[in-house]
């Protein structure tokens, strides 16, 4: 390893981190309605669960991924849950009429990692470009996780302010609505791009 590795291994995780996906569009729409403190387990099922995708491609998941039954069994279970999130997210109530919904669990939190193509598409990337199975891979795969989660804890932080900010905007049950329907039109468009590219 080396400093130039780590740089630009950082700024690729910074990327893919940072950039609009099922986590972060989550935590904003959370953030939105349900506030920061709620949100909280949103923001640790995907800080400290997604690594975990990592460690399974790094140690041994990476060549399961070359067998098209897995490809596609995979692919299909990532669309489903994608739609079925969007649904979810478009149709929404404002808080003020909402009864018995609930902000996402730290359980549930953890299982989207699972059907999240953002997560596998860019960590199959991660270990295959960064990642030398001959010199200290190990300790590669050690730094990477750790810097993985060291750069989502801000990032996850101002994805849910960013959607506490949104919701000083939304007054009025058409305005949750509008913004409901956006955010699941947003998760579709920045990630099936990504199923389609990745998933081949």
């Amino acid at each position: 390893m080396t400093l130039h590795w780590l740089i630009t291994f950082m700024l690729y995780a910074t990327v893919f981190i940072i950039t609009p996906g099922p986590n972060n569009i989550l935590m904003a729409n959370s953030g939105a309605l349900y506030g920061f403190k709620k949100t909280i387990p949103l923001m640790c099922g995907a800080i400290f669960g997604a690594p975990i995708i990592l460690l399974l491609i790094a140690f041994g998941g990476n060549f399961i991924l070359h067998y098209a039954l897995v490809r596609e069994t995979l692919r299909g279970a990532c669309v489903f849950y994608l739609l079925y999130l969007a649904y979810k997210i478009a149709m929404a109530a404002p808080p003020q009429h909402r009864q018995t919904a609930k902000p996402v669990n730290l359980k549930h939190a953890f299982a989207i990692q699972w059907v999240n193509p953002k997560v596998w598409s860019q960590y199959v990337i991660a270990v295959s470009v960064y990642a030398n199975v001959h010199h200290d891979y190990t300790l590669q795969i050690f730094v990477m996780l750790l810097a993985v989660i060291l750069i989502s804890i801000p990032s996850a932080i101002v994805w849910v302010f960013f959607g506490k900010i949104i919701a000083r905007y939304l007054r009025h049950a058409l305005h949750y609505r509008i913004f409901n329907i956006t955010m699941a039109i947003l998760l579709l468009a920045a990630v099936l791009p990504t199923l389609i590219e990745h998933f081949k």
